[in-house]
């Protein structure tokens, strides 16, 4: 038995002297009581030196508490198993250990002391340390790092490639990397896998893959080969950069290099110092260098002499942090001819936002400048007289104000309207018309000094601007000099002219200091002028201010006459002559003043047109009238007319005008038959084609035409053939002649036979006499109207007027 217990022993002793690992023991207060010839190599103590020592010499100093647990848990009977923890070798330098303490009992189970194995695991830590540091790098790279068998299976899957792909880690280990490549990709993986297996590393090549909501991504990829410890490939790793902004910035500077060759304006930059760095073709196209003939050259080569200094001025209010856009100027190209250019100019930045140059866009704007020369006369010439029209003189007249102002100047405004001109415009032409308001504007340009503007502002109405005049005199003499020149016009087209002008002056700044009210007060001076006989001038007073104050206070009490029934109706009955029935009366209107008594039509309803009031008037005439045939259709019949005088203004705008009367009658359930409108030779023949288009609506409605006046105005009997007109109203003038002068005899009963073949009726105004009576009879006149049968009736008189004709007619 003893011999069995010595062999054991030895046999124990032999293995603890053999292991690999340190087996230690000590008592329980730390001494060592055995150490093997492993704890002499791993920790560098040989047994003499340990023995009796403590176990605390070989921790490190921050490490010292852990004896004491370690003790008290073998003292309470503990094993404490594979332990990590770092102890320090003789020569100083840490050891890692894996340690395993377990207790050791005495016969009587009596703890005793602690047997130690500490195994060396210093090189495995450093692994393992190397491991988690690599795993730190490959998870919180921006790169996404791929691990894959050379099969193409996914065995690992960093935290980028999961934002780069969408792919979880989960989702992606142990599924085939081809999930990510688009279908004309595929082909890639073979070759890249080829070249690994043979060991080679593919690096940087550009390709694209998918993400997982199917977005193409570009990426840079390497892959290389992962081996075994033996060199065999077994694997490859990838590593996926998205280059996906890289390439799109790439394909935008591709993009913007192409759009600035393209380009048809000149782009070109330059450093502060003023050196041209880029020039791209439309440069060339522009000014002739070519990018090799201008790259490093100094900017200022294309500058003009006087506007070198230009160069400076702009540089310092860009570095100001001013906008430079679209600055008209002039540059030189290399032939030396100057070109109109437009420049924009904007900073160029380094990413610290530092201005290191400027970048210039370029643009030939000389057709452009031609084109706005155009245009702006276009705007302020009269294309017909090639003088200043209405904005180009107020521009003139503004400007010379300005400049009058300054230099403490007068200046004289001559306002001219032709006596005359429309007479041979309605009987001759628009186009005869032109030809004399050519002829007029030539005359003008050479009576004046050269320093004069002279400008049409519309019409037949000039404009003269007189500067620099010392005296009265001198301005009267000018005048003398246009007067005469009007009066040279003789002859235009074997047309005899005989034209005069009436004048309005006003002078700077007694009569004002506005270009408007300059313009105003000679325009009334010039009508003032023109109603004392026409082919004279007048300077601006206060009296003619007094006049226009007239002129304004009647038509204010003109417009609250119409808009508070201040207006009467009188009606004259246009007689048959065969039956001597009423079945037409005219309808006139007039105006009992509360103050001024009677104002007679031809005042009043000159102030209406020239003041705007004459809709409004014909508006409250038809109204009233209407209001009144509605009774009368009643009492006389359903064929009863009442005839309504229109002015030229109802021309203008014939649409609106047709709209209202037709709603007007509509309002009051009469139809268009019921409605006689008289218009004037001189309206119809202001536009003649207008004219007949508005008297055709007006009879498609039913409504009956007469011209008014007939035989006073200018127009064509010719024209009567081309008008819807139903009747002619005979002027008096010629009804009190031709009872007196053969001549007018034979005229009335030209127009009589004439309108007879043309199947249009005739009224013979102005008939007072029984004399008159009856030689229209012998001329066969269809009707009369005039104060031999009756003056204009009240709407009552009227009735009793008509009714009584009705009852002699019974008789």
């Amino acid at each position: 038995m003893q011999v069995l217990k010595s062999h054991s022993l030895d046999h124990f002793k032999a293995l603890v002297s053999s292991s690999s690992d340190a087996i230690i023991s000590k008592t329980l207060d730390g001494t060592v009581t055995s150490w093997n010839a492993a704890a002499e190599r791993i920790f560098g103590y040989t047994e003499a030196e340990m023995l009796g020592q403590k176990m605390l010499v070989l921790f490190p100093q921050a490490l010292l508490h852990e004896e004491d647990r370690i003790l008290d848990a073998i003292r309470s009977g503990n094993t404490i198993e594979h332990f990590r923890t770092a102890r320090i070798h003789k020569c100083g330098r840490t050891i890692d250990v894996s340690v395993t303490i377990s207790p050791i009992y005495d016969h009587k189970h009596r703890i005793m002391g602690a047997s130690i194995i500490a195994r060396d695991v210093t090189e495995h830590m450093s692994l393992h340390r190397k491991a988690i540091h690599f795993e730190s790098i490959v998870q919180n790279s921006d790169d996404a790092i791929v691990g894959k068998t050379l099969d193409g299976i996914v065995e690992s899957w960093n935290k980028s490639a999961e934002r780069i792909f969408g792919y979880t880690a989960i989702e992606m280990i142990g599924e085939s990397i081809l999930k990510l490549f688009p279908e004309d990709r595929l082909a890639e993986e073979k070759v890249i896998i080829n070249k690994v297996a043979q060991g080679e590393t593919v690096d940087h090549f550009r390709t694209q893959r998918l993400h997982k909501n199917g977005d193409l991504i570009d990426l840079s990829v390497t892959v290389s080969p992962i081996k075994d410890l033996e060199g065999r490939v077994i694997g490859a790793s990838k590593i996926a950069r998205d280059v996906t902004r890289q390439v799109l910035s790439e394909h935008q500077l591709l993009q913007f290099q192409a759009l600035i060759e393209s380009s048809e304006d000149a782009i070109i930059s330059k450093s502060l110092d003023g050196r041209i760095t880029t020039w791209n073709k439309a440069a060339e196209r522009l000014f002739g260098y070519t990018e090799a003939e201008a790259v490093g050259q100094n900017i200022v080569m294309l500058f003009p002499e006087e506007r070198l200094a230009e160069e400076d001025k702009l540089m310092k209010s860009l570095l100001a942090g001013k906008s430079i856009r679209h600055f008209r100027t002039t540059r030189l190209t290399k032939s030396g001819e100057r070109v109109f250019v437009s420049v924009t100019l904007s900073p160029i930045r380094d990413k610290a936002k530092n201005i290191t140059g400027v970048s210039k866009i370029v643009r030939d704007v000389s057709y452009e400048i031609e084109q706005e020369k155009v245009v702006w006369r276009l705007a302020n010439y009269d294309s017909l007289t090639n003088l200043f029209n209405r904005t180009g003189m107020t521009a003139c007249i503004e400007e010379l104000v300005q400049l009058s102002i300054v230099r403490q100047r007068k200046f004289a405004l001559l306002y001219l309207d032709l006596d005359g001109f429309k007479a041979y415009n309605d009987k001759f032409g628009h186009d005869f018309g032109d030809r004399l308001l050519i002829a007029v504007a030539e005359k003008l340009r050479k009576a004046v000094r050269s320093s004069d503007e002279v400008g049409r502002l519309g019409g037949d109405e000039f404009v003269v601007c007189m500067m620099g005049f010392e005296t009265i005199k001198h301005i009267q003499v000018t005048i003398e000099n246009i007067i005469g020149a009007i009066h040279s016009i003789d002859v235009i087209d074997d047309v005899d002219i005989s034209l005069t002008a009436s004048i309005g002056i006003a002078i700077f700044p007694e009569d004002g200091r506005s270009c408007q009210t300059l313009i105003s007060r000679a325009d009334h001076a010039m009508y003032s002028a023109k109603s004392k006989g026409k082919d004279t001038f007048e300077f601006y007073s206060g009296v003619i201010e007094t006049s226009i104050q007239q002129d304004n206070s009647m038509v204010k009490e003109l417009r609250d006459a119409i808009a508070h029934n201040g207006l009467e109706l009188r009606f004259q009955p246009q007689v048959n002559a065969s039956t001597l029935e009423v079945k037409k009366v005219e309808v006139l209107v007039r105006w009992n003043h509360p103050q001024l008594g009677f104002v007679p039509p031809d005042t009043f309803i000159p102030l209406a047109e020239k003041y705007g009031l004459i809709r409004d008037l014909d508006a409250w005439v038809m109204d009233a009238a209407l209001e009144k045939l509605v009774k009368w259709t009643g009492l006389f019949g359903m064929d009863f007319q009442v005839s309504l005088n229109k002015s030229a203004y109802e021309l203008v705008d014939a649409e609106l005008s047709i709209s209202q009367i037709r709603n007007k009658l509509h309002a009051v359930g009469l139809c268009g038959e019921n409605i006689i409108i008289e218009l004037t030779e001189r309206a119809l023949m202001v536009d003649p084609e207008s004219a007949e288009k508005t008297l055709r609506q007006f009879t498609a409605m039913g409504i009956e035409l007469a011209i008014d006046d007939f035989g006073t105005g200018y127009s064509s009997l010719a024209y009567l053939k081309y008008f819807p007109v139903k009747y002619l109203k005979l002027d008096k003038t010629f009804v009190h002649a031709f009872q007196h002068s053969e001549t007018d005899r034979v005229l009335v009963e030209g127009v009589l036979n004439i309108a007879k073949q043309l199947g249009i009726a005739v009224v013979a105004e102005g008939v007072e006499t029984a004399e008159q009576v009856a030689l229209l009879n012998e001329l066969n006149c269809e009707y009369y109207q005039g104060y031999y049968f009756a003056k204009p009736l009240t709407a009552d008189e009227l009735e009793s007027f008509v009714l009584e004709k009705c009852a002699n007619k019974g008789h």
